[in-house]
């Protein structure tokens, strides 16, 4: 046993620990004042682990149970607000404004010194933070040579939505980024800095909803068994809603699909296989209403009910394929499904979602569920990601062009909301 745990000292263990295993995630210029509490952050997560961890004859394994379940229990009260903070989080009473925290954090994140690197690296300017919104323009400009879905359905990839013609090959397909492998590595690292590949856990000990975001290849797998995590891990959920599509199923994605869902045909039963893996319920007992519309499938809808018992405690879950908003261009997406839901399940103003996607995802999606759901819907809503670091090599989705692709989704999300909520006085 290390010596210092021999000594009981608290303090330079917690030092020590977290130095190799939380300050790594952030540079010590982006870590918020405020993120364990009152006063200095850093010394009063220290003071009170000290408090409450005993040090006789306690191995590494405890130690690092310990201090994580100590870091979660102080944090918990505080979410992040005028710092860095690529996830996004929202203020946490409903009744106040989040824009001016939002567009705050839009800020840090478009001029971290994280951001300005990638942008660098492939000849443009740092951004400036003097004017917001003439920034997230600019920058939006200069990302369409991030956009390898683009590239690679101009020359000949195919998409993943036969109904969306001209959107881009599907992401699995993009092309590579032509550029040198240690530049490779540097902008992964950036991203992951800027938010895009380390999961991290709820702010919160109860939802309303956990929301389980649908996706391609694993997506509908691990996203899934990503929502168990979290219940098994005690946190209250009142709820498991699992958002499908009707996109079908497509022939590049099925060397991933048919390891968990042979003969899925759209990604609604993806979704559905893989809740029924990490849940445990049985697939073929539920409630449904549906509509099938007869001249355009982009109006069909399912709502289906099913019942699991989960950590030793019942568990409702509903899954949702919902009708588009502009059916004659297009299949129902994200906004669609989270909009369809809350009015299907009557989700009430200031409810609690958690949102879970993959970690790649995270950004874009927070920024656009704030912008088209929780303001308008007076809803608290949190994103989290299946963490990149744990993605299954059969997954893909993970080198540089598609980092690069989802900062540039990340940054087109930024520049909606700006639009829809300008800076108020």
């Amino acid at each position: 046993m290390d010596t210092a745990l021999q000594s009981g000292a608290s303090a330079s263990i917690y030092e020590a620990f977290l130095s190799n295993r939380m300050k790594r995630s952030f540079a010590p210029s982006t870590v918020p004042h405020r993120i364990f509490g009152q006063g200095n952050g850093f010394e009063s997560f220290r003071d009170h682990f000290a408090r409450n961890v005993s040090w006789r004859d306690c191995s590494l394994a405890m130690l690092q149970s310990s201090l994580l379940a100590s870091y979660k229990l102080h944090h918990q009260p505080t979410i992040y607000m005028d710092h860095f903070d690529p996830a996004f989080r929202m203020p946490e009473r409903i009744d106040a404004s989040p824009v001016k925290t939002v567009r705050s954090k839009i800020r840090s994140w478009i001029t971290s010194s994280w951001m300005s690197d990638l942008v660098v690296m492939f000849g443009g300017a740092v951004p400036s933070a003097d004017n917001l919104d003439e920034s997230l323009e600019r920058l939006e400009t200069f990302s369409a040579r991030w956009d390898f879905r683009r590239m690679a359905r101009d020359r000949g990839a195919p998409t993943d939505d036969q109904l969306r013609q001209g959107a881009g090959s599907a992401r699995w397909l993009s092309t590579a980024t032509g550029l040198s492998e240690d530049q490779e590595v540097r902008i992964v690292e950036d991203a992951t800095r800027l938010g895009l590949v380390h999961g991290q856990e709820p702010i919160f000990l109860s939802y309303e909803y956990v929301v389980v975001l649908g996706g391609a290849r694993l997506s509908c797998q691990l996203r899934p068994l990503r929502a168990a995590e979290i219940v098994r891990s005690g946190v209250d959920v009142g709820r498991i809603a699992l958002l499908g599509a009707a996109r079908p199923v497509a022939e590049s994605e099925r060397d991933a699909t048919d390891t968990y869902a042979p003969g899925a045909t759209d990604e609604f039963d993806l979704i559905v296989a893989g809740a029924v893996q990490a849940f445990g319920f049985s697939a073929s007992v539920f409630h449904e209403e549906r509509h099938d519309d007869p001249d355009n499938r982009n109006l069909s809808w399912i709502v289906r009910h099913y019942d699991a018992v989960t950590a030793g405690r019942p568990l409702h879950i509903v899954a949702i394929s919902a009708p588009s908003s502009d059916p004659l261009r297009r299949r129902a997406n994200s906004a669609d499904t989270l909009l369809f839901l809350i009015e299907r399940e009557k989700i009430v103003r200031g409810s609690k979602l958690l949102l879970i996607t993959s970690q790649i995802y995270v950004p874009y999606v927070q920024l656009e569920a704030l912008r088209t759901v929780a303001l308008p819907q007076h809803l608290l809503v949190e994103t989290i990601g299946f963490p990149g670091d744990r993605m299954p090599p059969l997954q893909g989705l993970s080198n540089a062009n598609h980092y690069l692709q989802e900062t540039r989704s990340a940054i087109q999300a930024a520049r909606r909301f700006c639009q829809a909520y300008p800076e108020t006085n």
